[in-house]
């Protein structure tokens, strides 16, 4: 996964015998490829993992809308004791972190972002898809990234409209959910390019497009 720091100055986190928990929240189960990841690197911390399934998808939401549920599970992981919260979602990165640590000023926050740095510098093709939601591809954030990392590449976007849905409702193999990661990833044009996925769904992702790319060598979430 590619992660966003905290800005300079944020609140640091104390693992120094500190057994709050961090809370990590997305707009539904795709943020427990990342909980799986802290668990990895950090086990010695508790986590408490929120899904706003009651919103889910975030996608095609406003800024404000995104802000105003992401500003309520902020409030949720603090009234539980969080000692730092992970937004474990590439849309609401986008749409609300930087409103989050404004206010919010002595929590750290941890933000996604879609992997281009990585994906730009490994591609053997000069070109690089990108799968998110409207909303992340509409940012101000993702056109820095894209403007930072992917300028020398040619980039395919794609928000595989209809996918999230389907990982949600657990249908990780079926056929239509292959055709929406088929056209997704443009495999014909990208050939042995990179992928930048959303953290909704990196393990369906990284599976079925190793199934369509066939030379595919790598997923970055």
């Amino acid at each position: 996964m590619n992660v966003a720091l905290p800005d300079e100055g944020g609140a640091p986190v104390d693992r120094d015998g500190d057994s709050r928990p961090i809370g990590v929240f997305d707009s539904g189960v795709g943020g427990l490829s990342v909980v799986r990841h802290l668990q990895q690197r950090l086990p010695q911390e508790n986590l408490l993992y929120f899904a706003d399934q009651a919103h889910i998808p975030y996608g095609g939401r406003t800024v404000d809308e995104i802000t105003a549920f992401s500003t309520a599970i902020t409030r949720f992981l603090i009234d539980r004791q969080a000692k730092a919260i992970v937004v474990a979602c590439n849309t609401a990165t986008a749409a609300a972190i930087d409103a989050l640590r404004v206010g919010f000023p002595d929590m750290p926050f941890v933000g996604m972002e879609p992997a281009l740095k990585p994906a730009a510098a490994q591609t053997q093709t000069g070109k690089i898809g990108v799968l998110a939601t409207p909303g992340t591809f509409a940012s101000r954030r993702y056109a820095m990234l894209v403007d930072r990392f992917a300028k020398q590449v040619e980039v395919f976007e794609d928000p595989c409209v209809g996918l999230v849905s389907r990982i949600e409702a657990g249908r990780l193999a079926d056929g239509e959910t292959a055709r929406i990661l088929d056209q997704g990833c443009h495999a014909d044009a990208i050939g042995g390019g990179r992928h930048a996925g959303s953290g909704m769904y990196p393990l369906s992702v990284c599976l079925t497009v190793a199934k369509i790319t066939g030379g595919y060598r790598g997923c970055h979430h």
